[in-house]
C-alpha cells in the first residue's frame, strides 16, 4: 500500500489528509466527504454544544472538519472486521500489557487517528470507559447492524450523525438503516446529515427509507470546494446534501429492527423532494 498525503483548503481552512491507495474505498476522500465538511464549517450552529457521530468516516475530513464547530463531544467512526473490536487499538505508545492489533483489519481506523493528529486533534484510541478530559474527539470502531456492545455504549447518545456517501454499497444500506433508526429513536430531535452522489442503486434507497420510517429534506447548498480550476478540468461530480429523521416507526408489519434488518412489504417510494 502507498500513503498519499493531500491538503484540502475549505472555507479557509487547510486541512492534511493522508490517503491510503490499493486498499478499500474507505482510505479515499471521496467528492462527498469534501462537500459535507464544506457545509458543516459554513453551518456550524448546526453542531456548537452537540453530541456528534460520523459513520463509515474512512479518512476522516468531515468529521475532523466537524472537530472544529465546537461539538459537545465528537465520534469518528469505521468498520473493523474483527470479533473483539471493541478492544482493538493498542494506546500511542505500545505496552508489553496491550494486545496487538492485526493492521488489515484496523487499518481505516489507524489512519483515521492519524489524520486527526495531523490536523491538530489528540484522539482518544481505546473506546471503552471515560475520555480523558483534554481529548478532542473519539475514533472507534463500529460496524452498522452490530447491536450488541459497542454501539456508542460507551458515549453519550448523538445529537447529530454525519455520514458521506455511507450509500454505496446496496447491500449496506439496509444495516446502515437499522444503525440510524437504532441510533436516532434515542432522542427526538435527532438527524441524520448526509451527503450523496446518485448511483444505480438510487431506487433502492428511495424505496428502503420509508421501510425504516425515514423523511428526506433536501438541503439547498452550492459547494464550492469542487469547483473546476479551468476550462479545461472536467465537470465536478454532482453531490446532494440530505437531512434524514425519523417520522414514523418502521413499516407496521415489521418487526423491532435487528441485526439482519426487518423483512416485509416495502413502503410505496419517496417522492424526490423537489419533482
Amino acid at each position: 500500500s502507498k500513503k498519499n498525503e493531500k491538503l484540502f483548503e475549505i472555507c479557509g481552512r487547510s486541512f492534511r489528509i493522508c490517503e491510503i491507495l490499493s486498499e478499500s474505498h474507505a482510505l479515499h476522500v471521496w467528492p462527498s466527504a469534501q462537500v459535507l465538511a464544506e457545509f458543516l464549517l459554513t453551518s456550524p450552529h448546526l453542531l456548537r454544544g452537540k453530541h456528534v457521530v460520523e459513520l463509515g468516516a474512512g479518512c476522516g475530513l468531515a468529521g475532523i472538519a466537524a472537530a472544529f464547530c465546537e461539538p459537545a463531544s465528537m465520534t469518528l467512526t469505521d468498520y473493523c472486521s474483527r470479533s473483539d473490536y471493541g478492544h482493538v487499538f493498542p494506546p500511542a505508545q505500545p505496552s508489553p500489557d496491550s494486545p496487538a492489533a492485526d493492521p488489515g483489519d484496523t487499518v481505516a481506523l489507524s489512519n483515521c487517528i492519524l489524520n486527526c493528529r495531523m490536523n491538530g486533534l489528540a484522539p482518544t484510541e481505546v473506546i471503552h470507559g471515560a475520555p480523558t478530559a483534554d481529548r478532542q474527539v473519539r475514533v472507534c470502531a463500529l460496524n452498522w447492524a452490530d447491536f450488541g456492545e459497542p454501539l456508542l455504549s460507551y458515549g453519550p447518545d448523538p445529537d447529530v450523525i454525519l455520514g458521506a456517501d455511507t450509500f454505496y454499497e446496496s447491500a449496506d444500506f439496509e444495516p446502515l438503516l437499522a444503525t440510524l433508526y437504532e441510533l436516532l429513536s434515542r432522542k427526538r430531535d435527532a438527524y441524520f446529515v448526509t451527503t450523496y452522489q446518485p448511483r444505480s442503486a438510487h431506487v433502492l434507497l428511495r424505496m428502503l427509507l420509508p421501510k425504516w420510517g425515514f423523511c428526506v429534506e433536501e438541503v439547498a447548498f452550492t459547494a464550492h470546494c469542487l469547483a473546476p480550476h479551468s476550462d479545461e478540468d472536467l465537470c465536478p461530480p454532482a453531490v446532494g446534501l440530505y437531512i434524514l429523521r425519523l417520522c414514523q416507526p418502521p413499516s407496521a408489519a415489521l418487526p423491532v429492527p435487528g441485526p439482519t434488518g426487518p423483512t416485509g412489504p416495502i413502503a410505496a417510494p419517496l417522492a424526490p423532494p423537489h419533482e
